[in-house]
């Protein structure tokens, strides 16, 4: 079942083009790539399945025309809306790649230089540094040291959340320390509006849309399009991790124009972009950027902090950079109102091929893409298709063993056993089966553990200790220490705050082994807070880290608020 809702018609629409791959040796064979285009289709449902996606279109591009279009699912789970070839969905962060081709442009029209100060184009622009200025260049590749940003308004006439960055500082030297930074993106986009002197909507279909023929994209989300937009649909809650079973519901709905990531496409017309990108700047009707430009947008500006499973080690330009198997390729991913819509695009520029993957529910785009990049390089040069990667199956563990004891706290304990090919949790009469979420961190599907993932810490090899949230249990083979002094107010700072942002609308705080820990539910994660000495404290133990928590508003020594980014949340009445 997908959304709850039944069988989705998966491959509702499916178009081929005839193709003949090229041998080891180059030269043509007599066989299609039929074979290669439904392993990827029954990969991307298998995928699906496992995520309960309710709908996605995936488009595979050389660089002369589209070689495959698939469609699967409902674009409306009530009508049962399927999914077509025009069907829109946000494409989010995708469009940093946008925006940046339009800064190129700018550069080649010397209206700008990528290595101006902000200051010059925006002499109200202000981030605290004791270090030199930040560039446009800078905020391109997320090198500019400011903070992610909360997004809490994605409207490129509001200028309210890059000015809060007056009251940031940047720690690290400009150009030396990648952080992703959508308030960075946000400030590019007033750049540009002041340089062009038109709304960001009107210069991304003016420069890249109408040149490349992408006729039904639309550069700004707005009510007027609302009709056009696949339905988005996320976990029913908000406020924990995702289990399960429990059913998908319609996302929040939000107008937003920005160039971090305000762009509403089609798989059809992804196909055009891809095909730009594949031809290095090129389209049917002239370059979009020259060379030079392409050049620079696909050069390594910056060392990424994520793991690629396509080996991108590097950021450019509004895109991820990588070396695969001895291939340059470029690819991107987006998420858009909390992973209602979930999107990714991966080119091959030596081998000449593209894909897109756009869905409206939760998916892991970054297993399909690259698992069709590496079946088209197969099928191209007469070599055996890849084996498709291990689908998501939430509740095997392999090292089921390693979790097996009773673990205490004072008087509350519980026991992980196995059962089949995975855990359960037994508490008092009751068991609980758990689903595995990252490596040593499992969702207990029962009330008690409902709102933080199970997570296992380690001596060496052996599990030793258990967290859940504030709850700290050990087993028989711990041996550290059992007291951790923390300052006594910090209790007071445990609790679920929200906000009215409809991309992080939960958050909790937690206190365990003298830590303060925060827990947020798009990626299920949960991060150390640093003291620092205003009072204040650093997400996470980066030193370099620009992100800022601040609890405030005191009664009775208890916060009924805190700013993260720039957002504000509220203490919630409800645990």
């Amino acid at each position: 079942m997908i959304g709850g809702k039944g069988d989705s018609p998966l491959g509702e629409m499916v178009t081929h083009a005839n193709v003949s791959p090229k041998s080891r040796n180059g030269s043509p064979r007599n066989v299609s790539l039929d074979e290669a285009f439904a392993g990827i289709e029954q990969f991307a449902r298998r995928c699906m399945k496992a995520y309960r996606t309710p709908g996605a279109a995936l488009c595979i591009t050389d660089r002369a025309k589209t070689l495959n279009l698939s469609t699967y699912g409902y674009s409306n789970l009530d009508a049962e809306s399927p999914i077509t070839a025009g069907t829109l969905f946000p494409i989010a962060s995708i469009s940093k790649s946008f925006t940046c081709i339009v800064l190129l442009q700018l550069q080649e029209e010397r209206k700008i230089d990528l290595g101006d100060e902000m200051k010059k184009h925006l002499p109200w622009f202000e981030v605290k540094s004791r270090h030199g200025p930040i560039e446009i260049r800078h905020l391109m590749s997320h090198t500019g040291g400011i903070m992610s940003g909360m997004l809490g308004t994605c409207s490129s006439a509001n200028k309210s959340e890059v000015l809060l960055l007056r009251d940031t500082e940047a720690l690290a030297p400009p150009g030396t320390y990648f952080h992703y930074s959508d308030v960075g993106f946000i400030a590019l986009t007033l750049l540009v509006e002041e340089v062009t002197g038109k709304d960001i909507g009107s210069v991304m279909r003016e420069r890249i849309l109408a040149p490349l023929g992408m006729n039904g994209t639309e550069p700004s989300i707005t009510s007027s399009i609302r009709s056009k937009l696949a339905v988005a649909y996320t976990h029913l809650y908000s406020d924990r991790p995702h289990t399960t079973g429990v059913p998908l519901v319609p996302a929040t709905w939000m107008e937003a124009s920005s160039g971090a990531g305000s762009i509403a496409s089609s798989a059809a017309d992804m196909a055009k972009y891809l095909r730009m990108l594949l031809n290095r700047g090129r389209s049917p009707r002239g370059r979009i950027i020259s060379e030079k430009s392409f050049s620079l947008m696909t050069a390594p500006h910056a060392t990424i902090d994520w793991v690629s499973p396509w080996g991108a080690k590097s950021y450019g330009y509004g895109i991820n950079v990588g070396n695969w198997d001895g291939h340059l390729c470029i690819g991107h991913g987006g998420g858009a109102v909390t992973w209602g819509y979930i999107s990714g695009i991966l080119t091959d520029l030596d081998e000449g091929v593209g894909v897109a993957v756009l869905t409206n529910g939760p998916c892991n785009t970054w297993d399909i893409t690259p698992h069709a990049i590496g079946t088209l390089r197969a099928a191209r040069n007469g070599q055996r298709l890849p084996h498709a990667p291990d689908v998501t199956d939430f509740a095997k563990v392999a090292n089921a063993p390693d979790y097996v004891g009773i673990y205490r706290s004072g008087k509350k304990q519980f026991e992980i056993a196995t059962r089949g090919r995975g855990l359960v949790l037994k508490l008092v009469n009751e068991v609980a089966p758990m689903e595995r979420r990252e490596p040593d961190a499992f969702l207990v599907n029962h009330p008690y553990f409902r709102l933080f993932l199970l997570r296992f810490g380690r001596s060496g090899e052996k599990i030793v200790e258990a967290c859940h949230g504030s709850d700290w249990y050990v087993n028989d083979r711990y041996a550290g220490p059992r007291e951790f002094p923390c300052p006594g107010e910090w209790s007071s700072l445990v609790g679920h705050y929200c906000s009215y942002n409809p991309f992080l609308p939960n958050m909790r705080i937690a206190l365990r082994k003298g830590t303060l820990y925060l827990a947020e539910y798009i990626d299920e994660s949960e991060t150390p807070l640093s003291p620092l000495p205003d009072g204040s404290f650093r997400l996470g133990e980066d030193t370099n880290s620009p992100e800022r928590i601040v609890l405030k508003d005191l009664v009775n020594g208890q916060p009924m608020s805190m700013n993260v980014g720039g957002c504000d949340y509220y203490r919630s009445v409800f645990p």
